[in-house]
């Protein structure tokens, strides 16, 4: 509440500036990285994440592959792509594919 309307004006259009950007910096990192963004988006807002886990544990991933989900999504967003954002070093998820695809499926995307 310390900020007048002037600056607090200023606050809310330079974040709508900055989510607008994003797509400009995904599609710059990588063809991919669109596409993995919206697809991570959608996983995390589909329910609350102990939730999540739950479903997640209960199609047969393991705690290990939840948490190589989480690391590989949180690089993913933490790099805005799936380049590390230092040079050209591609990170791909530890997990195996067919552990991805039961992770993402568990939430109900």
């Amino acid at each position: 509440d310390e900020l007048g309307h002037k600056e607090k004006m200023y606050a809310h259009h330079f974040g709508q500036a900055c989510w607008a950007g994003v797509r400009i910096i995904l599609k710059q990192n990588s063809i991919e990285s669109p596409v993995i963004f919206d697809m991570l988006l959608h996983v995390f807002s589909e329910m609350p994440m102990e939730e999540f886990k739950n479903h997640a544990l209960a199609h047969g991933v393991t705690d290990e592959q939840w948490v190589w989900f989480l690391q590989y999504s949180a690089s993913f967003f933490g790099n805005l792509g799936n380049y590390r954002n230092y040079g050209d070093s591609k990170f791909i998820p530890k997990l195996s594919e067919p552990s991805f695809r039961l992770i993402v499926q568990a939430s109900g995307s």
